[in-house]
């Protein structure tokens, strides 16, 4: 995926994420690109149907997953939601912008442990991502987990990013010009 940014693709990776499965492993390598790059999510293994939320949140299990697309609340065992598929969510988007995981250096546990415990997130470049997508992504991985968006709203802001950029497009008279 290094490289290849595709909305129609991210757009159905979220509308298949959009289901009453809750993943929480979602990761890289679980999302797979078909011959006319639209992005799949596969590897449904250790996935649960999500019942009925109680005061408490959703009964599952914590610290199962990757530990590098783990949402913090999962990764200190607390109760948690859909809401953790959108975290993963947001770490494979700044994957596919960035060209690989962030902190490579740090192991996938230490990672995981500075998220949950220190907020800490992955550096979001101005060269490398347009502010759209930084704000998108600064909404996914939100400390509080009620704060991060819904995959419905994230497909309705994808669609609003693809138009703004495509309308970019069509004011530019020359995209490839460079100074040397």
């Amino acid at each position: 995926m290094q490289g290849i940014v595709d909305e129609d693709g991210i757009k159905d990776m979220g509308h298949t994420i959009i289901s009453e499965v809750s993943r929480k492993w979602i990761k890289g390598e679980n999302v797979l690109q078909d011959e006319s790059g639209h992005l799949k999510v596969t590897d449904f293994g250790l996935s649960k149907i999500a019942l009925a939320k109680d005061a408490e949140g959703y009964k599952m299990t914590g610290r199962t997953g990757s530990y590098r697309y783990m949402a913090p609340e999962v990764y200190r065992r607390e109760s948690y939601g859909k809401s953790v598929d959108v975290f993963s969510f947001a770490m494979i988007i700044y994957e596919m912008f960035y060209g690989g995981p962030s902190h490579r250096a740090l192991t996938p546990e230490q990672v995981a442990d500075r998220r949950a415990y220190e907020d800490h997130r992955p550096p979001l470049s101005s060269y490398v991502h347009p502010e759209s997508v930084r704000a998108l992504l600064r909404e996914c991985w939100h400390k509080n987990p009620d704060c991060r968006p819904t995959f419905e709203e994230i497909i309705l802001q994808l669609e609003q990013i693809q138009e703004s950029m495509q309308y970019d497009k069509k004011k530019r008279v020359c995209c490839s010009c460079a100074i040397l």
